[in-house]
């Protein structure tokens, strides 16, 4: 079974990510799950994103522990409160008190305690530069909220004083 450790910006870019997940152990790390909380309290989308992770998380919870490892129908979700070894998994010149960076070294930790194939999943780019090819890395897109773009009513006609009048390209 592949391990998927999932970044906050990956949960934030598409909410039904756990969902899209099978045949694997969904990994979110603690790191993870604070900085979703600080999320919730912002307004917008992307707020509104935490809150819709949040919400099915809490659906999620009453099925089991977090920290044990709670089995769905597709996939296994586990919370992890790991201390990475950030020295000897951190490349220099990152830091290491940066989440970013922290849950970094957890996947390499990961895939260095486990002969399993760890994928770490994100919707921040740079984050995937930073990662170089020590890990695989897998980037979420953000959901579009509209389908097509929308036209304006106005198809080149406006009026002027009383008289319609055509706009010159």
């Amino acid at each position: 079974m592949d391990i998927c450790v999932i970044d906050t910006s990956a949960l934030i870019a598409d909410t039904d990510l756990i969902k899209k997940l099978f045949l694997c152990r969904i990994v979110i790390h603690t790191v993870v799950v604070e900085e979703l909380s600080k999320l919730c309290k912002k307004s917008g989308i992307t707020g509104a994103n935490a809150r819709k992770v949040k919400n099915e998380l809490l659906m999620i919870k009453n099925r089991g522990d977090f920290y044990k490892g709670i089995q769905l129908p597709n996939c296994i979700i586990q919370f992890d409160d790991r201390k990475p070894s950030t020295d000897k998994f951190l490349r220099f010149g990152f830091d290491p008190h940066d989440n970013d960076n922290l849950l970094l070294c957890v996947a390499k930790e990961l895939q260095s305690e486990t002969n399993q194939k760890v994928t770490l999943f994100t919707g921040d780019k740079f984050f995937s530069l930073k990662a170089g090819n020590d890990i695989n890395i897998e980037y979420v897109k953000q959901k579009s909220r509209t389908g097509k773009k929308k036209k304006g009513k106005n198809k080149g006609y406006y009026n002027k004083g009383s008289e319609l009048a055509i706009k010159r390209a």
